[in-house]
């Protein structure tokens, strides 16, 4: 696939490319393949960890070599597969058109789709589900697409919850002709998406044992938009 060639030259920087957050992850699978459990036990993450171990128990392979290249490997294989077919079976598209025109999933950020953390599965699933949800049409593909959004909470709930709630208004949609009802749907999908990012900060805090507090929220709002004016370079250290 074109898409291996433009995500597999991540494999020849990742260890100067991409901060700590890889090998901090691979430490927890380290340990995990090593003792057969982690502390503190939770869900976070284990997606990742259990898939990755998983991989090495099966093939035998480094694991450092499993945990650099699962998520190129995984995003070079599904964006053409989930574009293609979405193209074709969802928008319609010719044969030969959605053969050519799934490299247009490369047009949102790919340097996400480069290295392995449990983000960057997860960003790779909700990238292919932008194309596939409209080829989702039975009870069993519509299943099949929740189920896999379903299973993506536990590499990194961020995101996957989202896309989970983002998916199934989009099948209540669908399965209805009436405009109030259509209506009702968008608004409560919206409102459903909006309040499931704080409740999953309020779901971590509480089971740290911290109070549930969400007053940085309006006093720290200036350093959540400058990660959009700059995403990839911290102000305060290069002073732009």
């Amino acid at each position: 696939f074109p898409s291996h060639d433009t995500l597999s030259v991540s494999a020849i920087i990742f260890a100067v490319g991409f901060g700590f957050d890889p090998f901090i992850h691979r430490a927890a699978e380290e340990a995990l393949v090593a003792t057969g459990t982690i502390e503190p036990r939770r869900l976070l993450y284990s997606g990742q960890y259990a898939l990755v171990a998983a991989f090495h128990q099966l093939t035998a392979l480094p694991l450092k070599q499993i945990d650099i290249w699962l998520v190129p490997v995984v995003a070079s294989v599904l964006l053409p597969i989930g574009g293609y077919l979405g193209l074709r079976d969802g928008w319609k598209l010719s044969l030969s058109d959605a053969k050519s025109l799934w490299v247009t999933v490369l047009l949102f950020p790919f340097m996400l789709l480069t290295f392995t953390v449990p983000f960057t599965m997860t960003y790779a699933w909700f990238l292919s589900l932008l194309f596939l949800l409209p080829a989702a049409r039975t009870l069993a593909q519509q299943g099949s697409v929740l189920f896999a959004s379903a299973v993506m909470v536990l590499f990194h709930p961020l995101l996957a919850l989202p896309t989970f709630l983002f998916a199934a208004g989009s099948f209540a949609y669908t399965s209805v002709k009436v405009l109030w009802k259509r209506i009702a749907i968008l608004m409560g999908t919206f409102v459903l998406i909006a309040a499931s990012i704080p409740v999953l900060f309020a779901m971590y805090q509480s089971s740290q044992g911290q109070a549930v507090l969400f007053d940085g929220v309006l006093t720290r709002l200036a350093s959540f938009v400058s990660l959009f004016r700059s995403p990839y370079t911290d102000p305060i250290v290069t002073g732009k």
